[in-house]
């Protein structure tokens, strides 16, 4: 049975559990919104598809109505979304720095969440609260354990981050060869493609290309931060001298500010691969552990 004041153990009391809604549900409303831009894109080229042989007019109508929304959407829907990712970001900080027993950043996270917005962003359990989120490290000394947890994020993100990428990316393709399709079995020039097809078709491109880089550019950002969590490990057992709270605490803002700034993987596709990347996670943590020499471990 893990002792009482490791990181395997705290993450499964109540109020830590009820961070873990409070983060989870913020994350959710975001992607709400998120959802809201994506549908938006995705109808318009659809709508544009069927009018362009019904009335050429209303799919011109579609285009202008696509244009509009290609800047209201990403500057409106964008700057909400963006806010609520924040707030579960800052949520996610007061979870992980109470396992930790690291300190709060203010000049990177900001000002920390009162626990009356924790309350008020969990709302009422249910069945997403989620114990066991990282895997279990109570073998390890402090602060090895909290490496060993920072490690699992950064690598759980970058797989997802880079493999969500190219799903974007092939539905931009997709997407491109549905119009083609459509203004070569409506018989239209390219002019009346762009117009009719095109213009409405542009709001899923963009979203598609942002989804695309985006994605890319966490999965990125993760690889530098595994590779820098991984030169502290080895540095750690090679000395067999626990790696310093300061560093973790380096890497923890970085962690902080990518889930600030960065799209965060959609829920359906995170529940799709839980079921695959949590076995693989607890694998690696085992493995991190067996690789300690006894100076890092703790007396059982």
């Amino acid at each position: 049975m893990p002792a009482s004041d490791s990181i395997s153990a705290l993450q499964n009391q109540a109020h830590a559990i009820r961070i873990t809604t409070a983060f989870g549900r913020r994350y959710e409303l975001a992607q709400r919104w998120r959802g809201l831009l994506i549908g938006m894109a995705l109808a318009l080229p659809l709508v544009g598809s069927v009018l362009v042989f019904v009335d050429s007019d209303l799919a011109v109508a579609v285009g202008a109505i696509a244009g509009t929304w290609s800047v209201l959407g990403r500057f409106g829907v964008g700057v909400v979304e963006s806010d609520l990712r924040r707030d579960g970001a800052r949520a996610q900080e007061c979870f992980d720095c109470l396992l930790f027993k690291m300190n709060w950043n203010p000049a990177i996270a900001g000002l920390k969440p009162a626990p009356e917005e924790i309350h008020d962003w969990a709302g009422k359990r249910g069945s997403d609260d989620r114990h066991d989120w990282y895997p279990d490290t109570s073998a390890a000394i402090w602060p090895m354990d909290v490496l060993i947890c920072q490690r699992a994020s950064i690598v759980w993100g970058r797989r997802n981050h880079g493999r969500y990428a190219y799903i974007a990316a092939g539905l931009a393709a997709v997407l491109f060869l549905l119009t083609a399709v459509v203004g070569i079995l409506a018989d239209l020039t390219l002019s009346e493609y762009l117009v009719r097809l095109g213009l409405p078709a542009l709001p899923a491109f963009l979203v598609a290309s942002d989804f695309y880089s985006q994605h890319r550019e966490q999965a990125l950002l993760k690889s530098q931060l595994e590779h820098a969590a991984e030169e502290a490990w080895q540095q750690a057992i090679a000395g067999e001298v626990p790696i310093s709270i300061d560093r973790c605490r380096e890497l923890q803002d970085t962690i902080f500010e990518s889930r600030a700034k960065g799209v965060p993987i959609p829920k359906w596709y995170y529940k799709f691969r839980l079921h695959r990347d949590e076995p693989a996670m607890r694998e690696a943590a085992a493995t991190k552990i067996r690789e300690l020499p006894a100076a890092l471990l703790r007396d059982m």
